[in-house]
């Protein structure tokens, strides 16, 4: 609360903590503990008397009169227009920019034509290089301010975040890794911390280590300090070693901290340092992969085949392509190419008789996504053959043998999974999901509402159609039209008419009658375990028509149950509550095949692999959204939303971070291809009316 008022003592406290620290020279300037430049007030200056020389453009309007050259005629008007402008008291900036700039805000080429006389190009010219430097001024201090502004506000957010985490005495990941760093390489006592740990540690393995973030690469280098050095090198019985494995081509965690180029720095470093101790250190180029086929190992080698490709694959600053040699020589391998999936034109929708999902059911992800569903079914039945790795021949493939991987949980996903699901493929379901958005919990939260409030009809209406019930839309609609009051005292006067209404009475009135005066774990797990007709329990039933996924979410929404209990909620009613706006995420394995087609990102499939590997988005879908607080690499932070208001040191910034982005999304597609043993099949979607990658 207002920190834009007192920003001076905020900026204050920043700068003394370091905040404020790798501010970019060319805006760091325009930053002051006493205030900041305005950006209004230095365009105003740049285009005013008596920067603004009125009689030079008078007298440059002048001598282009009468010239007939359209360049010249729309020079002199704009002439005109600035001298208007300015006479009146205005700032005429935006004339000026018509006259010397693009409307993308560069330098114009052509000022005027060559009958123009030379003075008056001359002019111009200077005008405008006067122009573009205001111009950059200004922009700058746009940016310092807002980074200014941006840094307060989130100076108080971690105030604010650090005081919850100090109420409730817990610690986040970040914290955690801070801690670490600081016991073994920060406080004065790390010395002590790394005696005390030294005579039990005989060796280090570093996996991932393309993953390794800079602070982890400080805590392994304290680690291994005395590895290498003094007596402790020499006079133990079994030297001591170290083993790093990683694979840069494979680095895609840069959200995470992520530095792959410190793999080969870290790398030479400790050559130096063993070698130097007078021990041995080798670097071993596992060359040979052991999953893909030939053909599949080949197709990789040439889409990074190109000098810019081949680079991101090697962020260390090496610039050799990858060449893979296969080893399993015996394996036969395709790589499929299908025709992009356009969308169609866009259709009218009648909207009051027409589904609301129509024009998805019409859409490019929707197609695809199907077309993947029937290709899939298509080739378990007619029996295709894969390669077996361990008896190293062929067997008939199984949905087991399918990995589909997306860039990220999008529609094209959901889609993926519906369309799947529709076929009758056996599908293991998403990787992660979000507890509060999927059917299971929606309905667990339905029957929790329809237990409190049973006179709720919309509730009602929708447990009715959910597997605890099964009652189709016909059955819902005869039920609930021209009922007078109520559902479900309609439910209860007519429920003998059908067997489906009079199971689903019985089963809600059971609900009722258990969930009174009984702790909410004690009573979703007596609902979900109440026997139908043909002797199946509700929880069977969630997991037949939603999919085995659904077992995960009931078992963590019985987890949440138990936890609220611990915290004192004893009651069905405030465990609703608080189920409202919650946000879980549960993350499944998904490492080992089980009979089941597995769709997932291409992150959540590192290590892994399948017979057949099926990427539904290789079209260049553009470049993920830029964080408007762009991070320098020596730890500044500008903040600027759009590329249109970048000063030269955000333009410099954004430049770099689009740069790695770049090399991290053909790092992305590298792994994505290297998943696949036997068989690739690459498709896309492309905008309508272009049928080109």
């Amino acid at each position: 609360k207002g920190f834009l008022a007192d920003r001076r003592s905020v900026l204050a406290h920043i700068e003394a903590c370091g905040g404020l620290v790798g501010l970019p020279a060319a805006t760091a300037q325009a930053v002051g503990l006493e205030g900041l430049e305005d950006a209004e007030a230095i365009e105003r200056a740049a285009v005013t008397p008596p920067a603004l020389n009125l009689e030079t453009y008078a007298r440059a309007a002048g001598l282009l009169e009468g010239l007939s050259k359209a360049t010249d005629a729309k020079a002199l008007e704009r002439l005109r227009a600035i001298l208007a402008e300015a006479r009146s008291g205005g700032a005429p900036i935006e004339p000026l920019r018509k006259l010397l700039l693009t409307k993308e805000g560069a330098p114009l080429a052509r000022l005027v034509t060559k009958d123009a006389p030379p003075q008056v190009a001359e002019f111009l010219a200077e005008e405008q290089a006067r122009l573009l430097e205001a111009l950059a001024r200004a922009a700058a201090a746009r940016v310092a301010g807002a980074t200014v502004d941006a840094l307060c506000l989130a100076w108080f957010a971690i105030q604010a975040y650090d005081e919850v985490k100090a109420q409730m005495d817990a610690l986040d990941f970040a914290d955690l890794t801070d801690k670490a760093k600081a016991l073994l390489a920060d406080r004065p006592a790390a010395a002590w911390v790394l005696y005390k740990l030294d005579g039990g540690v005989d060796h280090i393995l570093v996996d991932e280590a393309q993953d390794t973030a800079p602070e982890q690469w400080t805590m392994i280098g304290a680690l291994t300090e005395e590895f290498f050095s003094g007596a402790g090198a020499t006079v133990r019985a079994q030297p001591r070693t170290l083993f790093i494995v990683g694979d840069e081509k494979q680095s895609i965690y840069s959200f995470q901290g992520a530095a792959p180029h410190l793999l080969l720095a870290q790398s030479q470093r400790y050559d130096q340092v063993v070698r130097g101790a007078g021990q041995g250190f080798e670097q071993v180029d596992l060359l040979a992969s052991w999953r893909s086929a030939p053909v599949v190992l080949r197709f990789v080698d040439e889409v990074f085949a190109t000098p810019g490709a081949a680079a991101a694959l090697r962020p260390g600053g090496q610039t050799d392509t990858v060449q893979h040699l296969a080893a399993l020589l015996e394996a036969p391998g395709t790589v499929d190419l299908w025709p992009l999936v356009e969308e169609e034109p866009g259709e009218d929708r009648e909207a009051w008789i027409e589904p609301l999902d129509v024009g998805v059911r019409r859409g490019a992800n929707r197609r695809l996504a199907e077309r993947i569903a029937r290709q899939i079914k298509a080739m378990v039945e007619a029996g295709e053959a894969v390669h077996d790795k361990k008896a190293r021949t062929p067997r008939p493939m199984t949905y087991g043998d399918v990995l589909i991987l997306v860039r990220k949980r999008g529609p094209l996903f959901e889609e993926i999974l519906r369309a799947l699901k529709g076929a009758g493929v056996p599908v293991a379901g998403a990787d992660r999901l979000k507890l509060a958005a999927h059917p299971a919990f929606l309905d667990l939260k339905a029957l929790g509402r329809f237990v409190l409030h049973p006179w709720d009809d919309l509730t009602l209406a929708a447990l009715l159609r959910s597997p605890f019930c099964s009652l189709s839309e016909a059955e819902l609609y005869d039920l609930a039209y021209g009922r007078k009051g109520n559902l479900w005292p309609e439910l209860n006067r007519r429920g003998d008419e059908r067997a489906s209404w009079a199971e689903a009475r019985a089963f809600l009135a059971f609900a009722r009658a258990e969930a009174a005066g009984r702790s909410p774990f004690d009573a979703f797990n007596r609902m979900l375990n109440w026997r139908d007709g043909r002797g199946l329990t509700q929880f069977r039933r969630l997991a037949t028509r939603l999919g085995a996924e659904s077992t995960e979410v009931v078992e963590e929404f019985l987890n949440l149950a138990l936890a609220a209990e611990t915290r004192g909620v004893a009651d069905l009613e405030r465990f609703a509550v608080e189920l409202e706006g919650l946000e879980v995420e549960i993350k499944r394995e998904l490492d080992e095949p089980k009979g089941e087609a597995r769709v997932m990102t291409v992150h959540g499939a590192k290590g892994l692999e399948a017979s057949v590997v099926i990427l539904p988005e290789t079209v260049d879908g553009g470049r993920p959204k830029i964080a408007p607080l762009l991070a320098g690499p020596e730890g500044g932070r500008l903040w600027s939303p759009s590329k249109a208001g970048d000063c030269d040191a955000s333009g410099v910034l954004r430049s770099q971070i689009e740069a790695k982005a770049d090399e991290e999304s053909l790092r992305l597609l590298y792994v994505a291809l290297t998943r696949a043993r036997d068989r690739l099949i690459l498709a896309g979607r492309a905008p309508r009316r272009n049928s080109q990658v």
